[in-house]
């Protein structure tokens, strides 16, 4: 039996392991993230988008105003026949940015704290969209609807926009209807984002780096 001065060390020991080993199993808590780096990315997600979604909307302008030209007798324009794909018209842009969003806001939660469902629901909880809740729930609310407004419209016209723009002798009021739709969502996109800078600009001072985090 160990007795004393080397009883005491090698509780000691043990103890040193026991600590050791519960870091080792325990997984790591989540931090609440750094709202400052959260804005700047959503904001940049969002000016990519109403830099694609200007550009959609000028290429249907174009259309118009050819379209216009050609009933008016005017046959300096061509009628011009515009796709759409590799702008924000196109399905997978769409998908991509909903997903890049939704990562920024409620990011996935790491996979060493998905065996405990208490500490993955912890961490689920510090998230992004939740400081947003708190602190600008209004401009959450805002910004994701925005997105969803734009998103929708396209999903529901997308098909129909594209054979408007084919079809050399489709409908101008129609056209300019979609035309009128595309702008309204346009708008609250980048009313959107004037919002979500100003706040970055109001709170986060450039050259300030301290991270803003609740512990």
């Amino acid at each position: 039996m160990i007795t004393g001065q080397e009883a005491k060390v090698a509780a000691d020991v043990g103890h040193t392991i026991a600590w050791g080993m519960r870091d080792v199993v325990a997984p790591p808590e989540q931090p609440w993230p750094d709202i400052r780096v959260g804005l700047l990315e959503l904001y940049v997600v969002l000016d990519d988008w109403c830099i694609a979604a200007a550009e959609s909307n000028r290429a249907v302008h174009q259309v118009l105003r050819a379209r216009r030209a050609a009933l008016q007798g005017d046959n300096h324009e061509p009628l011009v026949v515009q796709k759409l794909d590799h702008t924000n018209a196109g399905s997978r842009y769409i998908k991509i940015v909903l997903q890049d969003t939704e990562s920024i806001l409620t990011p996935t939660v790491p996979w060493m704290q998905r065996a405990r469902g208490v500490v993955r629901r912890a961490a689920a909880r510090r998230c992004l969209r939740n400081l947003m809740r708190v602190y600008c729930p209004e401009l959450l609310e805002q910004f994701e609807s925005s997105l969803r407004n734009r998103a929708d419209w396209v999903e529901a016209n997308r098909r129909e926009l594209t054979a408007l723009l084919r079809d050399p002798q489709a409908s101008t009021d129609r056209l300019e209807e979609m035309a009128f739709a595309m702008e309204s969502t346009l708008r609250g996109l980048c009313q959107a984002q004037v919002r979500l800078r100003n706040l970055i600009q109001e709170k986060f001072p450039f050259g300030d780096n301290r991270p803003f985090t609740q512990s």
